[in-house]
């Protein structure tokens, strides 16, 4: 198991990367490269099981008074299995990161901190806000869910039942 201690500046900068940068549109350049791995990410994995990617856009848009969508991708075979990973699909651009993970890091191992740990802590500030799915990534994912998860239920439910 990973030690998670090792991510303590993560979130500050995070914070700070949305911070220094007040202009809105500057932002939507500098995270560019992240909502391309957000959208990627549902594209490949709709292609993958068959949810049909149909469009792909990177240009932001407003979707409300203060709400930006900064890219989108459209499905034309969102079905009930399919559904829930391509809404969760953002969540894979993590695993690369919980590979390299230390094991065993403690506070006194921040002193011996090297360069490749300040790149790992600066990409992955970076990329973990385009890895959270959004709020239309979650009514997509466990909206076409629920049949999956009833049927799930009911299954468990006679298995337990005939035993």
């Amino acid at each position: 198991m990973a030690t998670w201690i090792y991510l303590i500046p993560v979130l500050p900068l995070c914070w700070l990367f949305r911070r220094l940068i007040s202009n809105r549109y500057l932002y939507f350049f500098f995270v560019l490269g992240a909502t391309a791995a957000h959208e990627l990410s549902h594209f490949i994995v709709g292609l993958l099981i068959n949810a049909k990617p149909i469009g792909f856009s990177l240009i932001p848009r407003r979707t409300g008074d203060k709400e930006w969508a900064l890219g989108s991708v459209n499905f034309r075979n969102i079905r009930w299995f399919n559904g829930l990973p391509v809404g969760l699909a953002p969540l894979l651009l993590l695993v690369p990161f919980y590979v390299r993970l230390p094991e065993g890091f403690t506070i006194e191992d921040f002193k011996h901190a090297t360069g490749g740990d300040l790149v790992f802590w600066f990409a992955l500030a970076y990329i973990l806000p385009a890895a959270i799915p959004s709020k239309t990534d979650l009514k997509i994912g466990f909206g076409s869910a629920a049949p999956a998860l009833i049927l799930i239920a009911l299954a468990g439910a006679a298995y337990l039942y005939s035993r």
